[in-house]
């Protein structure tokens, strides 16, 4: 596929900045793309291909160009709705439009549901979603472009209502040190930022990373986000991203490990090799996966000798929602309040 690229945007001097340490970050981690045998090894030496060599060959304007309009790349494809084919397909197509807007709105209802308060009317469900956390949320557009729903607190997409949820999830289970393995744009770990989860680590493969790090960075500071290498990357600072070999190593504990949607589409071998760190490493594992895959992270964690009672996610459909409890809860979780709505399943 082809990518295409945007000469006249302008790259402020914080955005150069945070490029120069994406593309310094990219260049120590790039050799840890995906296992041949996850679908990811196709996307990365497919539609994303190009975004390496640019990120590898290219300049640092060139780069910041392609961070700040990904529409018109395929940096996101596979887990973000900003990628090419689908902005083309939204910007020319009024029906696509109408439909992703639908989507959208069925998404934020959902999530009222979830809370509690069910309500069909996308602004009155948005509400719901800023009650049940505090008034917290926010839906940041750093990029040029955004397709979703317009608010006063942001352009909500697809994805974006996802992490609202995912963020909430993490708020009801008690907050604290999380690890998100598998982190798509970063969305999830933005939102949970802003409900005070500041001790939060990402693990992903090299260019999702490199997307994690320009949206978060814009979103929240660049300053609070470190990256694997950089004499910054350090607890307690804000959002760290770091590459698989790092948690394979590392000897620190979480209190939630958060995997949405992608455990099942890695291989099975490194879905296994995730989940054996954390269950020696966290004190809860949020799953929220497709049960229609080759395996499911039930499969995983019996073999484990870890169980629990699965319920169906709320937010999407075929997909399940399971908490394993691996050891003594944190003391945060005696912080959290009465629950409804799906938390209440716990």
């Amino acid at each position: 596929m082809k990518q295409h690229g945007i000469t006249d945007i302008e790259v402020s001097d914080e955005a150069f900045r945070l490029t120069a340490r994406i593309r310094a970050f990219y260049r120590r981690v790039h050799a840890e793309r995906s296992d041949p045998a996850s679908m990811w090894s196709a996307f990365d030496h497919g539609p994303r291909q190009a975004m390496h060599d640019l990120l590898m060959t290219g300049q640092l304007e060139e780069i910041g160009r392609a961070l700040l309009d990904p529409a018109s790349t395929y940096l996101f494809y596979g887990f973000d709705e900003l990628f090419l084919e689908h902005a083309e397909l939204l910007t020319k197509d009024p029906s696509a439009r109408a439909a992703h807007q639908a989507l959208v709105s069925d998404a934020l209802a959902r999530l009222s549901d979830a809370m509690g308060r069910p309500t069909s009317c996308p602004h009155e469900a948005l509400a719901v979603a800023h009650a049940g956390t505090g008034g917290l949320l926010a839906f940041p557009t750093p990029f040029v472009r955004e397709f979703g729903l317009k608010t006063d607190h942001g352009t909500i997409s697809y994805r974006a209502a996802q992490s609202a949820y995912q963020a909430w999830r993490l708020m009801t289970l008690g907050g604290g040190r999380v690890l998100e393995i598998g982190a798509g744009l970063g969305r999830t770990a933005h939102q949970a930022y802003r409900l005070g989860m500041t001790d939060y680590t990402i693990v992903d493969l090299p260019l999702t990373m490199v997307a994690q790090a320009f949206f978060l960075g814009m979103a929240i500071g660049p300053d609070r986000v470190s990256l694997w290498g950089e004499p910054a990357f350090a607890r307690e600072a804000g959002i760290r991203i770091a590459p698989p070999s790092w948690l394979e190593t590392c000897d620190e504990d979480f209190d939630i490990a958060l995997n949405a949607d992608s455990m099942t589409e890695m291989s099975r071998l490194t879905a296994t090799r995730y989940v054996s760190k954390i269950t020696r490493s966290a004190a809860i594992f949020l799953s929220i996966n497709h049960i229609d895959n080759t395996f499911t992270v039930a499969d995983l964690m019996a073999e484990s000798g870890h169980h629990s009672e699965p319920i169906a996610c709320p937010m999407r459909d075929g997909y399940i929602e399971e908490i394993y409890r691996l050891s003594a809860p944190s003391m945060a979780l005696a912080r959290v309040p009465g629950l409804t709505g799906a938390a209440a399943l716990i």
